[in-house]
């Protein structure tokens, strides 16, 4: 396993001796830096696998902003090592989520002890990793695939025996059709979760256009709209600028937000997409004429396994919307709710278009 560390100290005797104490532990040393601009710079040549960071260090940002910048950027351990242990120093490095935080001045088995502990707790990351790795791919090869045949079998069929009379074959297929239709979402639902938590998610930016995403979904869940005995309508905006965004991320956001409006949709009820164009922004909207959501209830609709008080919301894991709140995020949009108890619920979605984008 690799051993390189990046040491961030702008005293040079220190820097020296961590390079000799780290050297006697089998590794490799990049810097040291000085600042945070040039910590970043040896990050972006060669991402190092541990950090010793002080905390006090020269220019513009110290050594807890400077952590938190390389974390969320390459996700690299950091120990901090410094001569402050006061009670505000202290809750500010616990933001970065360091792998250890010894005082100086450091003495060498601490060391030892902080390095050999990073190094184990990384490695097990990596497998942890690769395991998360393999259950997508998994998830995605033998779950989802046969998933989706199985699901468009159904739909065939369903048109098949639309002028059969038996009630029952009727009832039985369409519980079919609907279980499918909610195991596949599911499934996708999950695989999205599972590269958002273990930063996987890469953003394919490409110019997509709004309307053909919010067509496409439509088109998927019309059948499922028809089963529910739901109307599923679009009313979309022409000559609509292109967005600069990840297709399949867009998608799976309307994908959820229709399916959702569909849920707490009853019988006889009405969901409409529709799309506009405001300044250098475009619009999605999707819309319900549900049971709508409790004042009390909207600030928690976009958290981790947030369920509605209405039964159906029983049908779902509350993963829905948190997915697309973090998606939405991801590719630098932004989303509102407006919703009346007993008269429905609408989200809208902004993004910016793809000229706008490309200029940032």
């Amino acid at each position: 396993m690799a051993r390189n560390v990046l040491i961030v100290e702008d005293e040079s005797i220190v820097a020296m001796e961590l390079e000799h104490q780290l050297a006697k532990l089998g590794c490799s040393v990049l810097g040291p830096a000085a600042t945070a601009q040039a910590a970043v710079k040896i990050c972006e040549d060669g991402v190092p696998d541990l950090v010793l960071m002080d905390i006090r260090i020269q220019g513009g940002k110290d050594g807890v902003e400077t952590a938190q910048v390389l974390r969320q950027r390459y996700n690299i351990p950091v120990i901090f090592l410094t001569a402050l242990a006061d009670e505000i120093t202290m809750r500010r490095a616990k933001l970065a989520a360091p792998a250890s935080y010894l005082l100086k001045p450091v003495r060498e088995d601490e060391l030892k002890a902080a390095v050999e502990l990073a190094f184990h707790k990384r490695e097990t990351e990596r497998v942890l990793e690769r395991q998360r790795a393999e259950f997508a791919a998994m998830l995605t090869h033998d779950v989802q695939s046969p998933l989706q045949v199985v699901a468009g079998c159904a739909d065939l069929l369903s048109l098949e025996l639309k002028s059969n009379k038996s009630p029952r074959v009727a009832e039985l297929l369409n519980r079919m059709v609907g279980s499918l239709s909610y195991t596949v979402k599911l499934v996708a639902d999950y695989l999205t979760l599972i590269n958002f938590d273990s930063a996987r998610q890469e953003i394919n930016a490409a110019e997509h256009s709004l309307n053909d995403t919010l067509r496409r979904v439509k088109e998927r869940y019309e059948a499922e709209a028809t089963r529910r005995g739901l109307v599923l309508d679009a009313d979309l905006a022409e000559d609509l600028p292109a967005v600069l965004t990840d297709g399949l991320m867009l998608e799976r956001i309307f994908t959820n937000l229709v399916f959702n409006a569909l849920k707490f949709t009853p019988r006889g009820g009405r969901v409409i997409l529709s799309s506009s164009a405001r300044g250098d922004r475009v619009v999605a909207s999707v819309s319900d004429s549900g049971a709508g959501i409790a004042p009390e209830e909207l600030e928690k609709i976009f958290d981790k396994g947030w369920q509605g008080s209405t039964r159906a919301a029983g049908e779902g894991t509350g993963l829905g919307l948190y997915i697309v709140k973090i998606l939405v995020d991801a590719l630098d949009g932004r989303i509102d709710v407006d919703s009346k108890v007993g008269r429905g619920t609408r989200f809208v979605v902004t993004f910016p278009v793809a000229a706008t984008k490309s200029e940032m």
